[in-house]
């Protein structure tokens, strides 16, 4: 634990203490509020580089000789349809198929077209 932190929840501990109202009362609280619980600070700061390196899926996409083909639906969120539209511009030999009137449970609510697309694919 940093000293800032410490001081910061040692001095609102001792804030609690006194049956008053004082100024530093609610910054403190505001504080003690937005610091992370001790596992979550430990799992995003205290990681190797090669953990944070391995998430990074798009720097070996290039590396695929494999058809790859991507499916997802034209409803689906605009951070899903833009990864998509990434993966396959990284991919050399991807094909990306979006599905009409499908949102990313496409799987689940459509799975006669997925398959239908997997099936497509498979003939290439």
């Amino acid at each position: 634990m940093a000293l800032g932190d410490w001081v910061v929840r040692s001095l609102f501990s001792l804030v609690k203490l006194f049956p008053w109202k004082l100024p530093l009362s609610g910054w403190l609280q505001k504080r003690a509020i937005r610091q992370p619980p001790d596992a979550t600070a430990k799992i995003l700061f205290q990681r190797r580089r090669a953990e944070i390196q391995a998430e990074f899926l798009q720097d070996r996409l290039n590396f695929l000789s494999v058809p790859v083909l991507i499916l997802c639906g034209d409803r689906d969120r605009p951070q899903t349809l833009e990864s998509s539209r990434t993966y396959a511009n990284l991919c050399p030999r991807s094909q990306l198929n979006t599905i009409p009137d499908a949102d990313e449970s496409v799987a689940e609510t459509s799975p006669d077209l997925v398959v239908q697309e997997i099936r497509q694919f498979l003939q290439l």
